[in-house]
């Protein structure tokens, strides 16, 4: 139904609300990574993170993130930078990879973008020792879906990355994983591999 007042489909408090509270989300999104000198601290991770989880199309996500005009790799970065323990893993890395290694994004079209956001993960100043040493250390607390989420994320890398494929973070993850069995044999036997 359309309304003058509010649009297609929306009536009332509905029309400027929209989808559940999103909006806000993704204009923070939006500002964040347009503006490179807007500042970002804690408080601007989880509208941020939001704002990811608002678009329906993670290709759009993808080229938003990995467009050169934009300031993706910036945020980014400034998310990751906010892991201070194993259970910030859970609530920064693992959003940020459930909306990037999606069915959708692996795709021909949309890989050489999901590649660059993948390495821009990778490339986060102190990531993946943290993943190789705390992370681990205290593995037996992530829930499956972060451990098969930073997994992926890790078999991506070394099928994209030529340093990926030689790090010894990786490997001492890898092992750390075998050893557990806290994940999936044959994504673990694709890390080793």
């Amino acid at each position: 139904m359309y309304t003058r007042r509010s649009g297609w489909g929306r009536s009332g408090r509905e029309g400027r609300g929209g989808r559940g509270g999103h909006q806000h989300s993704r204009r923070m999104f939006n500002k964040l990574v347009k503006d490179g000198n807007a500042s970002f601290d804690l408080r601007d991770v989880q509208p941020f993170l939001e704002g990811m989880s608002s678009f329906d199309s993670k290709p759009e996500l993808l080229t938003i993130l990995s467009d050169n005009r934009n300031h993706g790799a910036l945020r980014l970065h400034d998310c990751l930078s906010m892991i201070s323990g194993p259970r910030c893993v859970e609530n920064i890395l693992t959003p940020i990879l459930s909306n990037i290694l999606v069915k959708e994004t692996a795709r021909p079209l949309h890989k050489a973008r999901r590649n660059m956001v993948i390495n821009v993960i990778y490339s986060t100043p102190g990531l993946m020792e943290f993943l190789a040493s705390e992370w681990t250390d205290d593995l037996e607390r992530s829930t499956g879906d972060t451990i098969r989420l930073v997994c992926e994320f890790l078999v991506e890398s070394s099928l994209s990355i030529v340093d990926a494929r030689s790090s010894n973070e990786v490997k001492t993850i890898a092992e750390r994983l075998r050893t557990t069995k806290l994940c999936d044999d044959d994504l673990v036997h694709r890390l080793c591999a």
